[in-house]
C-alpha cells in the first residue's frame, strides 16, 4: 500500500508537469504537421463565424470543437505524460537485461 500511496502522491505533486507535457506534445504535433494546423484552424473560424463558439472559449464549448478534441486525444496517444514507475519482480539469481546481468540481493 505504500507504493500505491506514494505513487499517487507523486502523481497528484506532479500535474503541472503533465498538463504542460501534454500541451506542449499537442503544440509539437501541430507545428510539425501543417496542414493539421490549418483544418484546427478553419474548423474554429467556421465555429466561431457560425456563433457556436465564444472569444475566449469555454471548456464546455471546446468540448463541441470535434477536430480540437481529436487533436488533444492525438497529442496524448502519442505522448503520454502520465508518471507512473514501472515497478518489476526480479527473479532469484537475477535476470539478463540488454546484455547485463541484474542481480537480486
Amino acid at each position: 500500500m505504500q507504493d500505491v500511496f506514494s505513487t499517487c502522491m507523486t502523481n497528484i505533486g506532479a500535474g503541472s508537469d503533465t498538463t504542460s507535457i501534454s500541451l506542449g506534445s499537442v503544440i509539437y504535433d501541430l507545428c510539425r504537421y501543417p496542414a493539421a494546423m490549418k483544418a484546427l484552424k478553419d474548423e474554429i473560424e467556421s465555429m466561431e463565424k457560425e456563433g457556436k463558439i465564444s472569444n475566449p472559449v469555454t471548456f464546455t464549448e471546446a468540448q463541441q470543437v470535434p477536430y480540437l478534441q481529436a487533436a488533444i486525444k492525438e497529442g496524448l496517444r502519442t505522448h503520454t505524460a502520465t508518471g507512473l514507475p514501472l515497478g518489476r519482480v526480479m527473479p532469484l539469481g537475477g535476470k539478463m537485461i540488454a546484455g547485463r546481468r541484474s542481480l537480486k540481493e
